[in-house]
């Protein structure tokens, strides 16, 4: 398999589902995939980490990690000792959480992630416990975390906890310089949503169809401009 993706110069879009992912780590260091802008990862957490160290991607724009472990980034951020994937934007992220996972956890894995990665312009938060990662993000020690950050996008508010967590983190935003433009949500969310005019004077607040994009199983697809809707 290793053979296969080294003749793949060309390739764009490249997407691991579960127990390929192993397999894919004993790639030589430094593998060259010069044209490659979308990674997508799913299954594995724990040799996550391996994976990307092994890529050499210059123009990596879009990265996907599906689920991770929560010490992935702490790992990858120790052994690396430079900024990775200089060109990457838009980093989507569905932590691995099981029921015992501490918010300390879930917040020290946010720090992690954004000292990795600290250029994001676009980040997306994806699983059913929505609200204790937007409460863990808002938390995070570095309050300068993703200073870029230009567009927040969820899938699914679960709760009004994941209400006033997203407001709270929209506060702290702002409170530390770098106000947050833009928010995506799903109609779905708000219609129930009792706090959306507040939001609106304080970020431009977006929605988009569920039915028309697909957030579930595996593949996280652009949303185009024509499925948004302005709130």
């Amino acid at each position: 398999m290793v053979d296969v993706l080294s003749e793949c110069a060309a390739l764009e879009v490249f997407i691991i589902h579960g127990n390929l992912v192993p397999r894919w780590v004993q790639a030589p260091t430094g593998l060259p995939l010069p044209k490659l802008r979308s990674i997508q990862l799913y299954g594995s957490a724990q040799t996550t980490t391996a994976f990307l160290q092994d890529l050499s991607t210059p123009n990596l724009s879009e990265l996907s990690v599906v689920p991770y472990h929560h010490l992935d980034w702490m790992i990858f951020h120790a052994r690396t000792g430079h900024l990775p994937f200089h060109t990457l934007k838009a980093l989507t992220l569905s932590p691995y959480l099981s029921n015992d996972t501490s918010f300390e956890t879930m917040r020290r894995t946010f720090n992690d992630a954004s000292c990795c990665f600290p250029q994001i312009e676009e980040l997306t938060l994806v699983g059913e416990r929505s609200s204790s990662m937007l409460q863990a993000l808002a938390e995070t020690k570095d309050t300068k975390a993703w200073p870029g950050l230009m567009k927040l996008t969820l899938p699914k508010i679960f709760d009004r906890d994941g209400e006033n967590a997203l407001c709270r983190f929209v506060i702290l935003r702002k409170a530390a310089g770098m106000p947050l433009p833009s928010i995506l949500l799903d109609q779905e969310s708000l219609k129930w949503m009792t706090r959306l005019d507040w939001l609106n004077t304080h970020v431009n607040v977006l929605g988009f169809d569920k039915a028309a994009v697909d957030f579930g199983g595996f593949i996280f697809p652009e949303i185009e401009d024509s499925d948004i809707d302005v709130y």
